[in-house]
């Protein structure tokens, strides 16, 4: 046979060839050297696994599998990190979207005041008055000079300017407050870590 029989040795070693199998192998081995001495080192090599001593400190899986992951570097602290680090950037966000509603806001506010979207809207162009310029000009009515009409129309544009300036730097400074909030606990959190480091 020039075959050789190397893949059913070891079954042929162990005893679990039968029948058919078990009369192909031994009329191999009997006329094949190769093999022969192949069996031979299989046999040695089941002699010294016999002879050599268990391990005395071998873990089970479970055990093993334990020490590994305790051996491991901890992650929980990045994702803590993380949400630190979007509050800058909501608030960047929000004043961003306060910024563009704002100027959004006095676009449309001079369109109406010009007359160019009175045709795009149902309700008439009206300027923006505070409560004071309201309350004298319908109290008083024509009985004022036209000078001082103008000059409080002026104080009038004046004081709705102002309202709108303060209610806009008002929340700006609420932004940074915010921001500079979040500065001063990360530089808190990060001394803290370089003291115990």
């Amino acid at each position: 046979m020039s075959k050789h029989v190397t893949p059913w040795l070891s079954a042929y070693h162990d005893g679990e060839l039968h029948g058919v199998g078990l009369r192909r192998v031994e009329q191999h081995l009997a006329e094949c050297p190769q093999c022969r001495a192949e069996l031979e080192e299989l046999r040695m090599l089941s002699v010294l696994l016999r002879q050599t001593p268990p391990a005395v400190n071998f873990l089970r899986p479970e055990r093993f599998v334990a020490r590994l992951v305790l051996q491991l570097p901890r992650r929980t602290s990045l994702v803590v990190e993380f949400g630190w680090w979007l509050v800058p950037f909501g608030t960047l966000a929000v004043w961003l979207f306060a910024q563009v509603t704002s100027w959004l806001r006095a676009v449309f506010l001079l369109g109406l005041d010009a007359g160019l979207l009175t045709n795009l809207l149902e309700f008439p162009s009206t300027s923006l008055q505070m409560n004071w310029f309201t309350a004298l000009t319908s109290l008083l009515g024509n009985h004022l000079n036209p000078f001082v009409q103008a000059g409080l129309s002026i104080l009038n544009n004046l004081h709705v300017l102002v309202v709108r300036w303060q209610s806009n730097l008002l929340f700006e400074a609420i932004l940074i407050v915010v921001y500079l909030a979040w500065l001063m606990v990360c530089m808190a959190r990060c001394s803290s870590r370089l003291r115990t480091a």
